[in-house]
């Protein structure tokens, strides 16, 4: 029977099942892409992807029945560390400003001419397609953290920790986006990390971080309400059944 029990605990959410597929058809669809258009923009997308499906990962095992609390805190650092990944990747639509959608310029002609070439609309579909999969598993990572934070707290506190992560993953983005470290660099090198990104704290920087904490805010509060939406349907179906 402590067998059957470990063995349930040990089982992945199928949440993560789920995504684990997409992400594997999602990078299937980039490489062929990559192959398609040789823009090495698909793979470092697949790679970018990748890292926005650890805090999915992180965030399931946060608060397993029977957990130590030290491993709880251990998983919620995890998450953090990677977590703005999951948002990164809405810079990654920067790189479409090197296609050209168009035949001729633009107010030349009497109507709009679009490339009927398949490879530029194939970049566009694979490049808008990774920033969706990636938000919506960043997205559902913070709601796993919201529902496990609201057992030991306030909802006026949980808010306010949902604001300081976002911040803090706001910070991140700048720093992997404008001086191009990556997530393992704050433990790598963490006093490298953080003297790079307080010298390069100007006003530019500032608006950038409280920009994308902002974006950050806003697309988990309509997340978050569309989510509590969904369930009270289901609830009231449930009931009137």
């Amino acid at each position: 029977m402590a067998k059957v029990e470990q063995a349930k605990h040990l089982n992945l959410n199928p949440q993560i099942k789920v995504f684990a597929v997409l992400y594997v058809l999602y990078a299937g669809f980039a490489w062929l892409t990559f192959q398609l258009t040789h823009h090495r923009l698909h793979m470092a997308l697949a790679w970018n992807l990748f890292l926005a499906f650890l805090p999915l990962l992180f965030s399931t095992f946060v608060g397993r029945p029977k957990q130590k609390k030290w491993t709880t805190i251990l998983w919620l650092i995890l998450w953090l560390l990677f977590f703005p990944n999951a948002i990164y990747v809405i810079t990654d639509v920067i790189h479409l400003g090197e296609l050209s959608f168009y035949g001729g310029r633009f107010y030349e002609v009497s109507r709009v001419v679009y490339v009927r070439d398949i490879a530029i609309w194939c970049e566009l579909v694979t490049t808008i397609a990774g920033v969706f999969l990636a938000l919506i598993m960043g997205l559902l990572s913070l709601l796993n953290i919201h529902k496990f934070l609201l057992k030991h707290m306030s909802k006026m506190r949980v808010w306010l920790m949902i604001g300081g992560f976002s911040l803090i993953s706001s910070c991140a983005i700048f720093i992997g986006r404008f001086l191009r470290f990556n997530s393992w660099d704050v433990v790598a090198k963490p006093w490298r990390t953080m003297t790079q990104f307080f010298q390069n704290l100007d006003a530019f920087a500032l608006a950038y971080i409280g920009l994308i904490t902002f974006f950050t805010l806003f697309i988990y509060v309509i997340f978050y309400q569309l989510i509590k939406g969904i369930v009270k349907c289901c609830v009231k179906s449930h009931q009137n059944i």
